[in-house]
C-alpha cells in the first residue's frame, strides 16, 4: 500500500534543501529542485510541484495539463510562451490545445515543425524530431476537429524511433484505441517497455500505469 507518511516526499525535500543525512550532495540546486517537484506531482501535490519548478520543465507542465493541475489561464500563458520561443518543448501544448479546440495554435505549431524539417542547416535529430510532431501535430488537428479515425491513422502511423521520449502521442493513442473499441491493440501497445520514454515525467507513469490496469 501507499505510506501516508509519504517518506519519498519528506527525503526529496531534504534533498532539495541539501541537508546533512539526505544523501550525497549530487547536482546543482536547479537539479535538486527538480527532483522535488517530479516526487511531488507524484504524489499528488501538483500545484506545489509547479511551484517548486514547474514553470521551468515544460513536460511537468504537459503533465499537469492532463490532470487539470493548473488553471487555464496559465496554461495558456505557458504553452504560448513556448511557442513564440520555438524550441523543441513548444509541441508539448499540442494535446491542450487540442482538448481547448485552439486549432490555430495547432497548426501553427505544426508549421514550425515543418520549417525544421526542411531546414538542411538543422542537426538530423532536430529535424527527425521535428518530423515526429508534425505528424502527431495532425493527428491533434484531426482531433480537435472531432475527427478520430483520422486522428487515430495519424498517431499510429507515427514511428517511435524518431523521438523515444515522446510518450504523450503514444497515451493520447491508447485512449483512442481504447474509444474505437479495439482493447486488443490498446494492450498490446501498453505492455511495451516505455521507461525510458516517460523518463522524468512522473504523472506520465502514473497515467500510464492507470490505463494498463484498465486493460
Amino acid at each position: 500500500g501507499v505510506d501516508p507518511a509519504e517518506p519519498e516526499v519528506r527525503l526529496a525535500r531534504l534533498f532539495a534543501a541539501g541537508a546533512a543525512g539526505a544523501g550525497p550532495s549530487v547536482g546543482d540546486s536547479a537539479f535538486r529542485a527538480r527532483i522535488l517537484s517530479a516526487t511531488l506531482a507524484r504524489r499528488g501535490h501538483l500545484r506545489e510541484a509547479y511551484q517548486v519548478g514547474g514553470a521551468g520543465q515544460p513536460r511537468l507542465v504537459a503533465d499537469l495539463a492532463m490532470v487539470g493541475g493548473l488553471p487555464d489561464d496559465t496554461l495558456r500563458l505557458h504553452f504560448r510562451r513556448e511557442l513564440e520561443a520555438g524550441g523543441t518543448s513548444a509541441p508539448l501544448g499540442l494535446g491542450w490545445w487540442t482538448g481547448q479546440g485552439d486549432t490555430v495554435s495547432i497548426l501553427a505549431s505544426l508549421g514550425q515543425s515543418e520549417r525544421v524539417m526542411r531546414d538542411v542547416k538543422a542537426a538530423s535529430w532536430r529535424r527527425d524530431h521535428a518530423g515526429y510532431w508534425a505528424r502527431a501535430a495532425k493527428g491533434y488537428l484531426a482531433l480537435a476537429r472531432r475527427d478520430t479515425a483520422a486522428s487515430l491513422e495519424e498517431f499510429l502511423a507515427l514511428p517511435d524511433s524518431l523521438c523515444g521520449t515522446c510518450y504523450l502521442p503514444r497515451l493520447t493513442t491508447v485512449r483512442l484505441l481504447i474509444d474505437w473499441g479495439r482493447h486488443a491493440e490498446a494492450a498490446r501497445l501498453l505492455r511495451r517497455e516505455i521507461t525510458g520514454q516517460i523518463e522524468g515525467s512522473a504523472i506520465g507513469q502514473v497515467l500510464w500505469e492507470l490505463e494498463r490496469a484498465r486493460n
